[in-house]
């Protein structure tokens, strides 16, 4: 098991190399001493509550950054990942239903006026189409019983 003081090192380190900053740079900027960012990251010291605070502006990033252990990250990241995969997924679905949808409508004013019996005898329909036909049909019958298509429904401008 891991101390939180070799913890604190370990990520104090790496959170300050993807800064982009040296131990001297940090230092300066915490107008502090190389020796004490070294004694931090060497575990032989550990930071005053107000150097947390301090160290935590300087590198932007919260305090609990300090501590999260490596393990605890990665299973944060994975999460992430499945949640953004999840989220694209349920975009992409919410537009293919919108231009199912679409084409749908435009099928549906297309196929106003033509006779149900013609669209009933349609034999090189693909099953999507079929099924298209078929909710277009269904939709006719409850409707209406004459041999247009759709008559109840608004017509495009």
């Amino acid at each position: 098991m891991i101390s939180t003081q070799d913890l604190f090192a370990e990520n104090l380190r790496k959170i300050r190399k993807n800064k982009g900053l040296t131990q001297e740079a940090l230092a300066e900027k915490l107008n502090l001493s190389l020796q004490a960012v070294q004694n931090w990251e060497n575990c032989r010291t550990f930071p005053v509550p107000d150097n947390l605070d301090r160290l935590s502006e300087a590198l932007d990033v919260p305090v609990w950054d300090f501590f999260r252990s490596p393990m605890a990250s990665s299973e944060a990241s994975d999460k992430t990942d499945v949640i953004l995969r999840l989220n694209r997924r349920i975009f992409q679905m919410e537009d293919e239903h919108a231009q199912a949808r679409k084409e749908l409508l435009e099928l549906r004013s297309l196929t106003e006026g033509i006779p149900v019996d013609l669209l009933r005898g349609l034999k090189r329909a693909t099953p999507a189409e079929r099924k298209i036909i078929g909710d277009i049909l269904a939709d006719q019958d409850s409707a209406t019983s004459s041999q247009s298509l759709l008559p109840s429904l608004p017509r495009k401008s």
